[in-house]
């Protein structure tokens, strides 16, 4: 929203310490706008909306039936088996939960692909969600607490070409032709490798292959060639 019709854009805004009144403040006005907060249309929707995950089953492409969430739910207690190992005779305790640290991997496999600054914000998020009340840091999450999360940091819009274009353009600097199409693939991998947040070189050899669907027989052997890329 606008503070005035003249502004372009909300460039900051405060709650009142008793919670009934929000201050406003546009970019091109000098006027601070004041604002009366009104909870019974929020707290009727909040009603209307359902309990645990019926109001986020609209934000899921396809919704509670469609393809993306069955993903979620079978990667998630995957990700147990893959805690319990999957080479195990015993029987296998299934539960709603998963170590906050599987996050990150659970939510690039169901098409989320954060940065590790992002990540980092993703799990302080989680494991000091209840801190202020319990004074105890989470180290497990549910199912419907990584679908929350899952919506609430996945870009909505998802990953556009133009964006993937763009930030391989950034990555041509590190060649000597600047905005080039193309750059050599040792160039390529050394930019990956050494350059912002930075990926080991075994990362990027299991990433690019299996993007690639290359044979990582060598890995196996200790070896990484990336010829398949050529």
């Amino acid at each position: 929203p606008n503070s005035s019709p003249n502004s372009s854009q909300l460039i900051d805004f405060q709650i009142s310490n008793n919670g009934r009144y929000v201050f406003t403040i546009g970019k091109n006005d000098r006027t601070v706008f004041m604002w009366k907060i009104k909870t019974g249309s929020v707290e009727t929707m909040y009603q209307l909306g359902g309990e645990e995950l019926q109001p986020f089953y609209c934000l899921i492409e396809g919704g509670c039936n469609g393809f993306l969430y069955q993903e979620m739910r079978d990667l998630f207690y995957y990700m147990q088996i893959l805690q319990q190992g999957e080479q195990v005779c015993v029987p296998r305790v299934v539960s709603n939960r998963i170590n906050i640290g599987e996050l990150p991997d659970l939510m690039r496999a169901c098409g989320y692909y954060p940065s590790e600054y992002e990540i980092e914000n993703l799990l302080t998020d989680i494991r000091y969600k209840e801190f202020d009340d319990t004074g105890t840091v989470k180290e497990t999450v549910t199912f419907c607490e990584f679908v929350k999360l899952f919506i609430n940091h996945k870009p909505a819009y998802g990953y556009p070409v133009e964006k993937l274009e763009e930030c391989f353009e950034v990555i041509t600097t590190f060649t000597d032709e600047y905005g080039r199409k193309d750059m050599p693939k040792d160039d390529f991998i050394e930019a990956i490798t050494t350059t912002g947040e930075q990926v080991s070189s075994e990362q990027i050899f299991r990433c690019l292959a299996t993007l690639l669907h290359a044979d990582t027989t060598m890995e196996l052997q200790g070896q990484r060639d990336f010829s398949f890329m050529s």
